[in-house]
């Protein structure tokens, strides 16, 4: 089957499009899918598993690598980050962010492939990160840490 090419609509969170993700070497999308788009993928029979937040909503992680080594070539192909239109230019995408993503689809050994496009925000949202309070998390973390050396001594 030849590669093709899918637009799925809905609310977007945990955006990560800009850089991959250091673990993993991929960029990542949640979309929480309008009702056409989620009768799309259902048809698509990706090999995507459908996940549920804390709140009981259904969304779908998609995904694209950074770079791929594929069987039979002597080189890394390098994709890059998706295309990403709809923005300011200036600011991240924050939850609630509503759009489009284009994905290609493509079979693979193990059932239907995919790959991140494109991200089309209709609904921009920018994510502006709030200053945390001096002393906050990262202190706690360490005091917490030492405390249990301690107890363990």
């Amino acid at each position: 089957m030849a590669t093709t090419y899918h637009k799925l609509s809905g609310e977007f969170a945990w955006v990560k499009v800009y850089t991959p993700d250091p673990e993993y070497g991929h960029y990542s999308i949640d979309l929480y899918m309008d009702e056409p788009s989620w009768k799309k993928f259902h048809d698509l029979g990706l090999q995507l598993s459908v996940r549920t937040d804390k709140e009981g909503k259904e969304f779908v992680r998609f995904r694209r690598d950074h770079e791929k080594f594929f069987k039979g070539q002597d080189e890394v192909t390098v994709f890059g980050p998706p295309e990403v239109t709809g923005t300011d230019g200036e600011h991240r995408i924050a939850n609630g962010s509503k759009g489009t993503i284009d994905i290609a689809v493509y079979t693979t050994k193990k059932g239907k492939g995919h790959r991140l496009n494109r991200v089309m925000v209709t609904e921009f949202i920018p994510y502006i990160p709030q200053p945390k309070p001096e002393g906050s998390e990262v202190a706690t973390k360490q005091e917490s840490t030492s405390t249990e050396r301690k107890k363990n001594w």
